[in-house]
């Protein structure tokens, strides 16, 4: 098992957090939510997070995350 991502002091590291930042991204413009709509960017954001402490840390993994729950 992978470690969670996080550095002891629960702050992920500059590149984890590029990585948790491409995806947010990646699934905010395929659904049209702008970097003003914070609600629903944060709401995305969580999911990735999740996704990303349970190990699955494949972008493909943390877009899919990301796009749960929003059909």
């Amino acid at each position: 098992m992978q470690a969670s991502g996080l550095d002891g002091t629960g702050v992920y590291d500059p590149r984890e957090m590029a990585e948790i930042r491409e995806a947010v991204d990646a699934v905010c413009g395929e659904l049209g939510i702008g970097p003003a709509d914070q609600v629903n960017r944060e709401r995305i954001a969580n999911r990735i997070i999740y996704c990303w402490a349970q190990g699955r840390r494949a972008p493909l993994w943390l877009v899919t995350a990301g796009l749960d729950g929003t059909r």
